[in-house]
């Protein structure tokens, strides 16, 4: 299959930023909850939206970002789950804007 080299748009990677903070905001809100159909179906999305949009760096944080998630949603004491949310979700932030203002190849 041929490489798509079209590049994605600042506007994508914002919508892909304001998606993360969305996503990131649920998870906080349910802390400590079962995950639900719901969570997955969340994470599910912004993950492949992130793999659609991204490089080998993003698909890897945007996994860390939803196993942080899982962790916090499962834990009976989601402190230390939510500070490590914290991390990789403004880490994955900045790789985004980033991308957003210097644009990138879509991958493949």
């Amino acid at each position: 299959m041929a490489q798509d080299l079209s590049r994605a748009g600042p506007d994508e990677w914002r919508l892909a930023i304001d998606a993360l903070d969305d996503a990131g905001a649920r998870i906080r809100r349910d802390a400590g909850q079962t995950p639900m159909p719901e969570h997955d179906a969340l994470l599910a999305r912004l993950t492949r939206r992130l793999r659609t949009l991204g490089d080998a760096d993003v698909a890897a944080l945007a996994d860390d970002f939803r196993e942080a998630c899982l962790r916090v949603l499962c834990s009976a004491d989601p402190a230390a789950p939510l500070a490590a949310l914290g991390l990789v979700q403004d880490t994955l932030r900045r790789l985004l804007q980033r991308h957003a203002l210097t644009g990138m190849p879509r991958a493949a």
